[in-house]
């Protein structure tokens, strides 16, 4: 199971040759449930449709099978159930820690309360929320393909060109953030203040539109990043992640940040665009808290194309990211 899907592509074989183990097949709408495994995994579950009308599939012991009376239950709307809140504080409730890993116990997921809801009921539920889950697959693959479309036509341009080659210090300003006091960072003022924490919540969008977080001029000091630069995690786990993202109003960023302001020979499409074809681990040191330094960012060498072309491919991107807004922007149903 991966990501709430049942992946054949993960499956192991076993050297089994006949139906001796037969009554631990899986069966159709079986429902797989994470209950030993690392914490942030307990608790997840899939549902199990067959591909093949004689699969034969044996499940882990890291994973408890639960099989539904359908007459007095859907299995698909527990699966959905096991997502809600009330399904993870119960979850968290009973974990059990352990050195290397954690559990649930298999006794207490039997007596987990579960919603008392009329089968048909149920099946509308889940019928809803099957749909949402396909518009939300849907509208990933549609985001994919312009991320793709922008990729395609910044190699097209700027790929294998003779364009003159500078290090990054030469045509932008290369910056590390800092610590403000806990004390100050909902102060208010006019300089959003984005921490990269907040450079990994769920939905975020290629541009930093707002913060919860705003201080005064002199608090961000001189640490300051105007509309359309560039930042990014310098250290840590996050390095690889490739959460760059563009500002879109004067912004100062925290310790384990690091900026970068294009200046007059870089577009900020052009320069978000080079990042995301970077590999920021290839400049960092130190195995146990990988970091990159602003000296090491600062002499990465960079083509710079003529500004005219850096043009022609940022109005190229202002029409893909209205699609898109557009996209973003439809509802699920």
């Amino acid at each position: 199971m991966s990501n709430g899907v049942f992946n054949y592509d993960r499956l192991g074989f076993s050297d089994i040759f006949d139906d001796s183990y037969s009554k631990y097949y899986l069966e159709k709408h079986d429902i797989l449930l994470s209950y030993i495994n690392s914490e942030k995994f307990l608790g997840h579950s899939v549902l199990y449709i067959p591909q093949k009308d004689d699969e034969k599939i044996i499940h882990g012991m890291n994973l408890l099978c639960l099989r539904f009376d359908s007459k007095k239950y859907n299995p698909a709307f527990f699966c959905w159930y096991t997502k809600s809140s009330l399904a993870k504080d119960f979850f968290r409730i009973n974990t059990k820690l352990a050195v290397n890993q954690a559990n649930i116990p298999s006794s207490a997921i039997k007596e987990m309360p579960i919603p008392d809801i009329g089968l048909i009921k149920q099946k509308d539920i889940v019928l809803s929320l099957d749909r949402i889950q396909k518009s939300i697959i849907e509208k990933q693959g549609q985001l994919e393909f312009l991320d793709c479309l922008v990729k395609s036509r910044f190699m097209e341009m700027f790929d294998n060109k003779n364009h003159p080659v500078k290090s990054l210090n030469d045509v932008a300003t290369v910056k590390s953030g800092f610590s403000i006091p806990l004390a100050k960072e909902n102060e208010g003022g006019d300089v959003m203040y984005i921490k990269v924490s907040d450079m990994n919540l769920p939905g975020n969008d290629k541009y930093l539109t707002s913060s919860t977080k705003y201080v005064t001029t002199e608090t961000a000091k001189k640490i300051l990043f105007p509309p359309g630069s560039i930042i990014f995690p310098k250290n840590g786990g996050a390095v690889g992640t490739n959460k760059k993202r563009i500002t879109t109003q004067t912004t100062t960023i925290d310790l384990n940040t690091m900026g970068v302001i294009p200046g007059a020979k870089l577009t900020t499409q052009y320069l978000y665009s080079w990042f995301l074809n970077f590999d920021l681990m290839s400049i960092a040191s130190g195995s146990a808290l990988p970091t990159i330094s602003a000296r090491n960012m600062g002499e990465k060498a960079i083509a710079v194309p003529p500004i005219e072309l850096q043009e022609r491919f940022a109005s190229f991107v202002e029409l893909v990211d209205k699609s898109r807004f557009v996209c973003h922007s439809r509802n699920f149903l």
